[in-house]
């Protein structure tokens, strides 16, 4: 059984649209279209440099929005949260307290929440680590004759979104709904 709390499907929507709008569909698209120009497999080579060098940094604000939902995922999506609403709201306090702690430890265990936080954190670390090379080797880059080592370049850039694919793969495996044992 699935339910949602407003909580869980604002959750949702903020996931949905890093992941599958932003990270999958928009940013890994910039993300290719600049390795193919540094393969010399694409027309309008300055153009896509120029976006790439313009879409490059949302990495900075978006990362804080995921590292919001990767720590308010095991609140929000817990089946503990049921308890604020109704009928289950009407429980006494102590009761809601102790029932809670169990059905969280529960879900916790049944579907390896922790494993699935840390796993995402994790990868959040690499795309951080490769985001912050590729900074930096992009740092006085305005035209695509600035790249004087292309093939590192090239390298650097895979390695970015080979981390940003895991990370979108990571969030993805994120319950979309409260789940009911």
């Amino acid at each position: 059984m699935e339910l949602n709390t407003k909580a869980s499907e604002n959750w949702q929507q903020r996931r949905s649209e890093f992941n599958h709008n932003w990270l999958k569909n928009t940013y890994h698209g910039y993300i290719l279209r600049f390795h193919k120009i540094l393969d010399g497999a694409t027309k309008d080579q300055e153009d896509g440099v120029r976006l790439f060098l313009e879409k490059f940094p949302e990495w900075e604000q978006r990362r804080v929005e995921l590292k919001e939902l990767i720590n308010e995922y095991g609140d929000l999506l817990s089946p503990k949260s049921l308890l604020n609403i109704n009928p289950l709201s009407n429980l006494s306090e102590e009761d809601k307290l102790w029932m809670g702690e169990v059905i969280n430890e529960r879900w916790m265990s049944k579907y390896n929440v922790p494993e699935q936080i840390k796993i995402a954190e994790e990868c959040l670390e690499k795309v951080d680590l490769s985001y912050d090379i590729l900074k930096k080797r992009m740092e006085n880059v305005k035209i695509l004759q600035d790249i004087s080592d292309k093939d590192g370049c090239k390298k650097e850039v895979e390695t970015f979104r080979d981390a940003c694919v895991e990370l979108g793969s990571a969030v993805n495996r994120f319950h979309n709904r409260i789940r009911i044992f």
